[in-house]
């Protein structure tokens, strides 16, 4: 069971037929300053429980959902071992008050001898099952308690929704096709401005202002990839009667010659 579930599942048993508020469940399990959709991950969280449980929605056994408000458990757990007790007794309440009826109405010896002991019988059955129930009952509610405090004190999943986006570029216009350098340290991207002109090829370094522009024909189309070493950037580019896949190095700019893929040819990146 995922330990979103269970922490659910916790808060439930320990309120039966309470309503579990989901502003309850939500501070639970996750903290103040967590950025997740919390009523999807909650109600995920909840189908989960469900499933395990083999319950629904829709004709709850365990679990009520009370629209907009939370849940309640709709049944209270119980501890067998009262009752096996009530149950092992009576029937050595019952041989007694036979035995005494027997005696009263001056039964033979040999029937009174019987009966008591198989009275005793019942007794020591009786005793023996208090004492196999004991340990268990004890055993259940320690593993209970372990449980309970692992859910509170314990190591929780990290929690990747926290991580913060930040703009890479905030330019006008439109900006496409970014891709980072093997090394992670720069990203080339296409951008148009709101002149509508067309896409040129840009090279910016994270966490810099710095950018370098590597073509000047903006062409309705550029998808940059880069080459292993980091030191060159292949990229297509589509635009009436000059389109192909070209090469442009990339500490030369846009003054430098590139090369198109067919031999012989040579064009200037401008």
């Amino acid at each position: 069971m995922p330990n979103q579930s269970f922490v659910v599942l916790s808060m439930l048993l320990a309120r039966p037929g309470d309503l579990i508020t989901r502003e309850e469940l939500r501070q639970q399990l996750w903290p103040s300053d967590t950025f997740v959709d919390y009523d999807q991950s909650l109600n995920a969280a909840v189908n989960r429980l469900r499933n395990v449980l083999g319950d629904t929605a829709e004709k709850p056994r365990f679990i009520e959902t009370l629209p907009r408000r939370g849940y309640r458990f709709l049944v209270t757990p119980e501890i067998a071992e009262g009752k096996s007790r009530g149950n092992g007794a009576a029937p050595g309440l019952r041989r007694q008050r036979q035995a005494r009826e027997q005696l009263q109405s001056g039964f033979s010896e040999s029937v009174e001898t019987d009966d008591r002991r198989k009275a005793q019988v019942h007794k020591s059955k009786n005793h023996r099952g208090r004492r196999v129930l004991m340990p268990a009952a004890v055993a259940g509610i320690f593993l209970m308690l372990a449980a309970l405090v692992w859910l509170r004190w314990g190591p929780r999943e990290p929690n990747l929704s926290s991580a913060k986006v930040v703009p890479f570029t905030s330019l006008p216009g439109q900006e496409v096709a970014p891709t980072f350098s093997p090394d992670g340290s720069q990203i080339a991207f296409a951008w148009s401005s709101n002149l509508g002109q067309g896409f040129d090829l840009y090279v910016k370094t994270v966490g810099s202002e710095r950018m370098l522009k590597l073509t000047d024909r903006p062409s309705p189309w550029i998808s940059p990839a880069w080459s292993p070493d980091g030191t060159q950037i292949a990229f297509a580019r589509w635009r009436q009667g000059d389109g192909g896949i070209f090469m442009v190095p990339l500490l030369a700019g846009p003054s430098e010659d590139w090369r198109a893929p067919g031999p012989g040819t040579s064009r200037s990146c401008k």
